[in-house]
C-alpha cells in the first residue's frame, strides 16, 4: 500500500487504527511500517546502481557499431572505384570491334543493293524478251519480281540509274498491255491452247493493276454485247427501222438471248478469267444496264401514245424480275439466297397468321459492287437493275387495282350475312380483305415496293368506301326528334315526348351485324398495316381508316341508344300524371318502371344476342349515361312532390336501379367464354350507375326533409350542389318564396357561394350529359 500511486495517508491511518481500542498495537504497527520503508530504500539504491552500469554498456556498444559502419563505407568506395576502372578497360577493348561490325553491315547492304539493281536490270531485259515472245506467264513473274524490288528503291526513284530502269520497265508494261489486249482481241474458238494463253495473259493483267483489269473486262464485255446492240436496240435510239425482237412485248427474247450468250461465254473463256473477277457477272451487269435503257425508251414511247396494256406490262415486268433473280442467284452478292419474297411468304392477313416473313425491300443501286468473304471477290446486286425502269409507268396498274377495288366494294352491297361461331358479320368484309390479300401477292410478285406503297392507298380508299356502304345501312331515326326544351328556373314544366320512330327487331339485329362487321374491319386493319410496312420497308398508316370504322361503330351504337332513350322519354311522360303532390301513402312500384324494364330488356337482349361482349358493355354504359339525366330531368319537371310522393319516387328509383344493373347480363346465352367476359364488366358499370342514381336519391331524400333541417340535409346529401338546386327542391315541396329565404341563408352559411358548384338545372339543359355535383 505504501508504494501505491494513489496512497492516502489519512485513509491509511484510519484503516490501521479504526478506534481507541487499536492504540494498544501502535508500537507493533510502527515497527512494521519502518521495516517496509527500509525495504523500499534498499530497492531504490539497487535500481540506481543497475541504471549506472547499463549506461556504460550502451555507450561502449554504440562506439563499436560506429567503427564497423565506417569500415563498411570504405570497402564500398573501393569496390566502386575498381568497377569504373573495369568498365573503361572493356570500352577500350570493344571500340575497335564495334567499328569493324558497322563496316561489315554497310558492306553487306551495299552488296545486296548491287545485287538487287542487277536483278532489276536483268528483269527489264528478260521482260522485253518474253514480251516479244508472248510468254505471258514468265512475263508476269518477271514483272512482279521487278515491282517487288523496285518498291525497295522507291525513295531513290530520282537517281539516274534507277530512273532509267523505271522508264524501260514502263515501256515494257505498255508493250505487255498492248500484247494482252491484242491476244484477247484475236481470241477465236475456246481451244485449250487459246485458253491457256489467255489465262497467262490474265496473270499479267493482275500484276498490271486494277485499272488495266477494268479496261480489259470492259473491252471483252463490249465486244460480247455488240450483237445485242445491233439486234435489240430500239429504233427510237438507233434511228433505224423497227425490229421485231426489239419490241416491248418481246422482252423475253432479250433474256433468252443473254442466257444462251452467257452460257457460250462461260464455255469459251472457261478457266481464263480468275473467279474473283466475276467477269460473267460483269457481263450480266452491262447487259442489265443496256436493257434498262432500251426498256425505258420503249416504255416512254408507249406511254406517250397511251398504248400500254396492263396485262402486257405486268407480264414483261414479271419476266424481268424472274431474270433478275436468276442473275442474282448466279452472280449476285447473295447468290446462295433468292432476293425478294415469294408470294407464299405473304402474311395471312385475313386468317390472322403469325407466320410472317420480312422481305428485303431496300433496292440497291443497279450493279452496285460488293465484297464477300473472299478478298477481292467482285459481287454484284441485280435487284431492280432492270425492273426499276418500270416504276414511272406503273400508274395504269394502280388504276386497274383501283377499278377492281371499287367493283368489289360495289359487290359487297348484295352479299348476305356470314354467321360464325363467335359472331355475325357481313360477308363483304371477308371478301374485301381476301381481295386485298390476293392483290398484295400480285404486288409482291412485281418486286416493286413503290407499287405496293401506291396500291395501299387504293386499299385505304376502298375500305373507306366500304365503310360508307355500311354507314348507309344505319337507320338514322333520331334526327326526326326535336331538341329537348330548356328548363326554366321553377314552375310547372310540360313534358313533350319526342316523336322518334322505334327500331324494329330486324333493324336492331341488322345494326348488330353492322357493328360486328365494323369491329372485324377495325381489328384486321393493324395486321394489314404491319404486313404492308414489312413488305415495303417503311411505315404506313391505316389509322384514319380504322378511325372511320370505329366512328361507324359509335354511330350505330349511339343511334340505338338515342332511339331507346327517346322511347324511354315517352314512358317517363306518364310520371307527370302521378298524384305526387297529393299522395297520402306509398304503394307498389309505378307502372312506368315496368314499362321501362320491358323496353330496356327488349332492346338490350336483341342487340346483345348479336354484338360482341365488349360493345355490349359499351352500349349498356352509353344507354345508362343517356337515360339517367332524362330520368332526373323528368323528376325536376314535376310541379309538386310531397313527402309520400318523394318516397314513392325513391321506391321507383330503387326498382329502376335493379333493372339497369341487370342490363349487362342480358343475352347471356352465348358461349361460356363470352359469359366470363360479361361478368367482369358490370363491376365498373355498377359503380358508376349506383353513384349516379345515388345523387337522384339524395335529391328525393332532401324533398322529404322538414323545412328546419332542409339546409343541413341538402348540404350533407349533396355536398357539391348549388343554392339554385335547393331553391328548385323547395319549389317542388311547395314552399313559399318568403319561407325559402331563411333556408337559403342557412345553406349559404353552411356552403359559401364561392365554394358552390354549377346548378344541376344548367347541366341538364342537354340530356346527353352526365350530371355531376
Amino acid at each position: 500500500m505504501l508504494d501505491a500511486p494513489t496512497f492516502d495517508r489519512d485513509a491509511f491511518i484510519n484503516a490501521m487504527l479504526p478506534g481507541p481500542d487499536a492504540l494498544g498495537d501502535l508500537g507493533t504497527r510502527v515497527t512494521e511500517i519502518e521495516r517496509q520503508c527500509a525495504a523500499l530504500d534498499a530497492d531504490i539504491r539497487s535500481g540506481i546502481r543497475e541504471a549506472a552500469c547499463s549506461r556504460v554498456r550502451t555507450r561502449t556498444a554504440l562506439h563499436d557499431t560506429q567503427e564497423v559502419v565506417s569500415d563498411l563505407f570504405k570497402k564500398i568506395a573501393s569496390i566502386s572505384s575498381k568497377s569504373e576502372s573495369s568498365q573503361q578497360q572493356v570500352a577500350d577493348i570493344c571500340r575497335d570491334i564495334r567499328t569493324l561490325d558497322i563496316a561489315k553491315k554497310n558492306l553487306s547492304r551495299t552488296i545486296l543493293a548491287l545485287k538487287q539493281l542487277h536483278m532489276m536490270s536483268m528483269s527489264v531485259a528478260q521482260l522485253r524478251s518474253k514480251t516479244a515472245e508472248r510468254d505471258f506467264k514468265e512475263a508476269a513473274n518477271l514483272l512482279k519480281a521487278y515491282h517487288d524490288v523496285a518498291n525497295l528503291f522507291a525513295s531513290y526513284a530520282n537517281v539516274g540509274k534507277l530512273s532509267d530502269l523505271n522508264k524501260k520497265a514502263a515501256e515494257c508494261r505498255e508493250s505487255l498491255r498492248a500484247a494482252v489486249f491484242e491476244a484477247f482481241g484475236a481470241a477465236g474458238a475456246g481451244s485449250l491452247e487459246n485458253q491457256r494463253v489467255l489465262a497467262d495473259a490474265c496473270s499479267v493483267v493482275s500484276v498490271l493493276g486494277p485499272e488495266c483489269r477494268s479496261s480489259l473486262i470492259d473491252s471483252v464485255v463490249r465486244r460480247t454485247l455488240e450483237p445485242y446492240r445491233s439486234v435489240f436496240t430500239p429504233s427510237e435510239i438507233s434511228g433505224s427501222a423497227p425490229v421485231e425482237d426489239a419490241r416491248l412485248e418481246n422482252v423475253d427474247r432479250r433474256y433468252e438471248w443473254f442466257r444462251l450468250q452467257s452460257k457460250n461465254f462461260r464455255e469459251r473463256f472457261k478457266g481464263v478469267f480468275p473467279e474473283s473477277w466475276n467477269v460473267p457477272g460483269l457481263l450480266a451487269q452491262e447487259f442489265c444496264s443496256l436493257t434498262s435503257q432500251h426498256l425505258k425508251t420503249l416504255l416512254k414511247a408507249e406511254s406517250i401514245g397511251d398504248n400500254i396494256e396492263v396485262s402486257v406490262l405486268v407480264r414483261i415486268l414479271t419476266k424481268t424480275i424472274s431474270f433478275e433473280r436468276d442473275m442474282q442467284r448466279s452472280f449476285g452478292a447473295d447468290s446462295n439466297n433468292n432476293h425478294g419474297v415469294e408470294p407464299e411468304a405473304l402474311s395471312e392477313v385475313v386468317d390472322d397468321s403469325d407466320d410472317r416473313r420480312e422481305s428485303t425491300t431496300s433496292a440497291g443501286r443497279s450493279g452496285t459492287q460488293q465484297k464477300d468473304s473472299s478478298p477481292g471477290q467482285v459481287k454484284l446486286n441485280f435487284r431492280n437493275s432492270i425492273s426499276s425502269c418500270f416504276q414511272p409507268f406503273m400508274g395504269c396498274y394502280v388504276t386497274l387495282e383501283k377499278q377492281n377495288m371499287a367493283e368489289w366494294v360495289t359487290r359487297t352491297i348484295v352479299l348476305p350475312c356470314l354467321v360464325t361461331s363467335s359472331c355475325q358479320r357481313y360477308k363483304g368484309s371477308d371478301q374485301i380483305f381476301l381481295y386485298i390479300k390476293t392483290s398484295m401477292k400480285r404486288c409482291i410478285r412485281l418486286d416493286q415496293p413503290q407499287i405496293l406503297l401506291d396500291v395501299h392507298e387504293v386499299y385505304c380508299a376502298g375500305l373507306q368506301g366500304y365503310c360508307k356502304v355500311l354507314e348507309s345501312h344505319v337507320p338514322v331515326l333520331s334526327k326526326r326528334a326535336p331538341e329537348a326544351p330548356a328548363i326554366p328556373g321553377a314552375g310547372a314544366i310540360p313534358v313533350v315526348a319526342p316523336t322518334v320512330p322505334d327500331l324494329t327487331t330486324a333493324q336492331l339485329q341488322s345494326l348488330g351485324v353492322l357493328i360486328n362487321t365494323a369491329e372485324y374491319c377495325s381489328e384486321t386493319l393493324p395486321q394489314l398495316q404491319e404486313s404492308i410496312s414489312k413488305q415495303i420497308g417503311q411505315d404506313v398508316d391505316l389509322g384514319h381508316v380504322q378511325e372511320s370504322f370505329d366512328s361507324l361503330i359509335n354511330m350505330a351504337i349511339e343511334e340505338v341508344v338515342t332511339v331507346t332513350a327517346a322511347q324511354a322519354d315517352k314512358i317517363l311522360a306518364s310520371m307527370s300524371k302521378l298524384p305526387l303532390a297529393t299522395m297520402d301513402a306509398v304503394g307498389d312500384t309505378s307502372s312506368y318502371v315496368q314499362q321501362l324494364r320491358s323496353q330496356f330488356n327488349e332492346k338490350v337482349s336483341t342487340l346483345s344476342s348479336v354484338i360482341s361482349p365488349v360493345y355490349h358493355h359499351f352500349f349498356c354504359s352509353r344507354l345508362v349515361a343517356t337515360f339517367l339525366p332524362k330520368y332526373l330531368l323528368t323528376i325536376l319537371r314535376c310541379k309538386r312532390i310531397n313527402d309520400f310522393g318523394a318516397q314513392q319516387l325513391l321506391l321507383d328509383t330503387e326498382a329502376l336501379k335493379t333493372v339497369l344493373l341487370n342490363l349487362p347480363s342480358l343475352g347471356s346465352d352465348k358461349q361460356a367464354t363470352l359469359e366470363a367476359e360479361k361478368k367482369r364488366a358490370p363491376k365498373a358499370y355498377a359503380t358508376v350507375l349506383i353513384k349516379q342514381l345515388g345523387k337522384t336519391e339524395a335529391i328525393l331524400k332532401t324533398i322529404s326533409a322538414t323545412p328546419d333541417t332542409l339546409a343541413e340535409t341538402f348540404s350533407t346529401l349533396c355536398p357539391s350542389a348549388n343554392q339554385a338546386d335547393l331553391s328548385r327542391i323547395m319549389d317542388l315541396k311547395g314552399m313559399k318564396k318568403s319561407d325559402q329565404q331563411p333556408v337559403l341563408k342557412a345553406y349559404n352559411a353552411l356552403c359559401p357561394v364561392a365554394t358552390q358548384a354549377e346548378p344541376i338545372i344548367k347541366d341538364l339543359d342537354s340530356t346527353k350529359k352526365f350530371y355531376i355535383f
